[in-house]
């Protein structure tokens, strides 16, 4: 199954299954909140594209805002929630609406507590 993994993450043009944890929750979240026509993806690009340029934005939050030891940090879990909330909210209202961000915020941060908290700094 990690393989599986390892290979839809390429496919996508993601690096890691720690990348397509990401994707497949905001894909989903895009799916279960948003009428496809509705939604106006990232400057033009596809709905694949779109999601992978959300992943991506997120990653990047999450790796700056992270400090060791964050996941028994209340502080800093709120801070990266935060983080990862304005980012959404300034960079892909237009893809995800608000319903979908608010309700994404806290599964990211649940899937930061497993895939990041041990990776170096």
């Amino acid at each position: 199954m990690k393989h599986g993994e390892e290979d839809l993450a390429k496919k996508l043009g993601l690096k890691d299954k720690m990348q397509l944890a990401i994707y497949e929750t905001v894909r989903e979240a895009m799916t279960r909140d948003r009428v496809a026509e509705e939604v106006k993806y990232y400057a033009g690009y596809s709905k694949e594209e779109t999601i992978r340029t959300i992943t991506l934005n997120i990653e990047e939050i999450i790796l700056k805002t992270r400090v060791k030891g964050f996941r028994h940090n209340p502080t800093r879990i709120s801070e990266m929630e935060t983080a990862v909330y304005g980012t959404l909210l300034s960079k892909h209202y237009d893809d995800l609406g608000y319903d979908a961000i608010t309700q994404l915020t806290v599964p990211l941060i649940d899937l930061t507590k497993i895939h990041y908290e041990d990776m170096e700094q």
